[in-house]
């Protein structure tokens, strides 16, 4: 699970996402998201994520890349808002559920 702010920045980064990207939370927290080289093409979870911070619910994107262990990865990206307390939109929650491959 990673969470980011209105501007992509990474506000929370959680230890399956440490463990599968090799970078610590603390490496990417603040950070822009979408220009983090994490083995996935980051830059196709832009749309998605700017429909979330706009109130829409976008479908998950399936997504192809490699993990820090080099290892071929189809992962699944879901979306969701992270809600402020007056109830606007904070940021976008982003789960990503990665399967390994062969090769």
């Amino acid at each position: 699970m990673i969470v980011v702010d209105r501007n992509f920045a990474v506000s929370a980064w959680s230890e399956s996402a440490a463990d599968t990207w090799g970078l610590r939370e603390d490496e990417v927290r603040g950070q822009n998201f979408l220009g983090l080289d994490i083995g996935i093409p980051t830059g196709e979870l832009r749309d998605p994520i700017r429909a979330v911070l706009g109130g829409n619910d976008p479908p998950d994107l399936l997504l192809t890349g490699h993990d820090r262990r080099g290892r071929r990865v189809v992962c699944t990206a879901s979306f969701a808002q992270l809600h402020g307390p007056m109830g606007d939109v904070h940021g976008a929650i982003v789960v990503m559920t990665v399967e390994a491959t062969e090769g």
